[in-house]
């Protein structure tokens, strides 16, 4: 009998096991889709269908969240369209926007800065009804705290604010 009952009960493990494996696995590493190694027509295409008719600006990330563990990499592609009628320079910048991020992280914005390896920031030229495509560089370091910090990507134009998109780091 106790042969019998420990028999199913492995029988439940390897049938949990599974239904987690095929349950939770799209849903925690969902994030690769969005970690764009470089930017190509496949990934221009994606960011180009969230345009809508009279958006400026596209973060290419699901729920405008990107997970990024300690001592790992993510990219971030974006986009920046030209509404305008006429040829425009831009110049657009990421940077940390938390006031709350001594509090619930320990860390300053310089530290949470310092992560963007690259593509924090640029001067562009984009034609009417065009579309630039970017990547931001992040690199979290190991023993960076676990925590949710808020991002904005700024875009300017002739020294004023054009376009304004938030997404979010997490660490946890």
């Amino acid at each position: 009998m106790r042969k019998i009952f420990i028999f199913i009960l492995g029988i439940i493990f390897v049938i949990l096991a599974l239904f987690l494996f095929v349950m939770i696995r799209p849903v925690c590493c969902n994030n690769e889709k969005y970690n764009v190694d470089r930017m190509n027509d496949k990934v221009r295409d994606e960011i180009n269908k969230l345009f809508m008719m009279e958006d400026e600006i596209i973060i290419y990330l699901a729920n405008q969240k990107a997970d990024i563990e300690p001592g790992e990499d993510q990219n971030i592609a974006f986009g920046i369209r030209n509404i305008n009628k006429t040829n425009e320079k831009f110049n657009y910048f990421v940077k940390v926007n938390d006031e709350n991020i001594e509090k619930k992280c320990g860390i300053n914005e310089a530290t949470a800065n310092s992560w963007i390896v690259t593509g924090g920031e640029d001067n562009i030229n984009i034609l009417p009804d065009d579309t630039y495509h970017g990547i931001v560089r992040f690199r979290v370091p190991v023993g960076s705290p676990l925590c949710v910090i808020r991002f904005h990507l700024t875009v300017e134009s002739n020294e004023e604010e054009y376009a304004q998109e938030f997404f979010d780091i997490d660490t946890t």
